[in-house]
C-alpha cells in the first residue's frame, strides 16, 4: 500500500464565522504539535474541468502591512514552484518581478 499523509486545517471561528484562529499541522511532520498562523491560502487544480478552487482564509488581527508581506512572499515562492514545475525561466523571472514590484507600490 502507498503511504499517505494528511494535513490538517483547523480553524476557529468567532460569533461571526469570521476565522478567529488558525492552526495546521502534517502526518508526516516530526512536530506533532498544532502550528498557528494568520492566513492560509490553498490552491487546487481540478484537471477534469481545467480551473482552480481555492480556499483563502487570514484572521481578523492579521495586519495589512503582514497581509501585503504575505503577498509578496506568496508570489515569490510561486515563481519558484512554477520555476521547478516548468523549467520556464522566463515566466519565473516575470512571477518574481511582479512580485518586487507589488513590494514596492506598498
Amino acid at each position: 500500500m502507498a503511504k499517505q499523509a494528511e494535513i490538517i486545517l483547523l480553524v476557529e471561528l468567532d460569533e461571526e464565522k469570521f476565522p478567529k484562529k488558525i492552526g495546521w499541522k502534517a502526518t508526516d511532520s516530526p512536530s506533532d504539535t498544532l502550528q498557528m498562523c494568520s492566513a492560509f491560502l490553498l490552491s487546487i487544480w481540478d484537471s477534469a474541468q481545467r480551473s482552480t478552487f481555492s480556499i483563502d482564509l487570514w484572521t481578523k488581527d492579521m495586519l495589512v502591512d503582514d497581509m501585503k508581506d504575505f503577498f509578496t512572499q506568496t508570489f515569490l515562492k510561486l515563481a519558484d514552484t512554477y520555476y521547478n514545475s516548468t523549467r520556464d525561466g522566463k515566466g519565473a523571472d516575470m512571477i518574481k518581478k511582479f512580485a518586487n514590484d507589488f513590494n514596492v507600490q506598498r
